[in-house]
């Protein structure tokens, strides 16, 4: 894994965010709020299989709840 690290009064940010490994390929940039909940998630590459091909963008609305969206010609969730 490899980021760049942004603190904030309001939390952190993990920019240029890459998690690279054997099944998994992630990059994009996740935000986190002052106690650790996740507040945002832009990842325009995942893969979690060889040959995956999606994106997942989530937000979270001033309701609290975590709005997600899930994107891709392939993807393999399997263990």
């Amino acid at each position: 894994a490899a980021f760049t690290l942004v603190h904030e009064k309001s939390g952190v940010r993990f920019e240029d965010f890459l998690l690279d490994g054997p099944g998994v390929l992630a990059k994009g940039s996740i935000e986190l709020d002052a106690n650790g909940d996740v507040q945002s998630v832009n990842l325009p590459v995942l893969a979690t299989s060889d040959g995956d091909k999606a994106s997942i963008k989530a937000d979270r609305g001033s309701d609290g709840a975590l709005r997600v969206v899930m994107r891709g010609e392939t993807i393999s969730l399997r263990p």
